[in-house]
């Protein structure tokens, strides 16, 4: 972590690499090293939202990854601030596909977690403002 906060993935986030398989590859490794995709900056930024940023050059496809509710549910690791709902709306917002990509790989993990996860998630304060939004984007 730098003065600023920003991480690893955080400057990953911004700068991506030449080889989109070498950004997944590089992700996978620094969160499996204990990097976390829900550490903020100075700014109180996620990697995920410096990754939706204009001028990211983040793959869009590859932003699932840096998901704090995929990496919940994909690592079993417990996360504290992490909604499928708030990272759906935030990918939604800056890449349709990128959104759909998110939702078919929560569809493909394990049922039980996932649809737990998801019905969790449902449950929060901030859920009916989030799939608002996320009405609103649908074509």
């Amino acid at each position: 972590k730098n003065m600023e906060g920003f991480s690893a993935l955080h400057w990953l986030a911004l700068r991506s690499m030449d080889e989109d398989q070498d950004v997944e590859e590089v992700v996978r490794c620094l969160i499996r090293s204990g990097a976390s995709v829900e550490q903020n900056t100075e700014e109180g930024k996620i990697p995920l939202e410096m990754a939706v940023k204009p001028g990211s050059l983040f793959p869009k496809h590859l932003l699932y990854l840096l998901a704090p509710s995929y990496q919940a549910l994909d690592g079993g690791k417990s996360l504290l601030n992490c909604s499928f709902f708030e990272d759906l709306a935030l990918m939604s917002s800056h890449s349709g596909k990128a959104a759909q990509d998110f939702a078919d790989r929560i569809a493909t993990l394990p049922a039980a977690s996932a649809k737990h996860k998801v019905i969790k998630d449902a449950q929060n304060e901030n859920a009916v403002d989030c799939m608002a939004s996320l009405l609103q984007m649908a074509p």
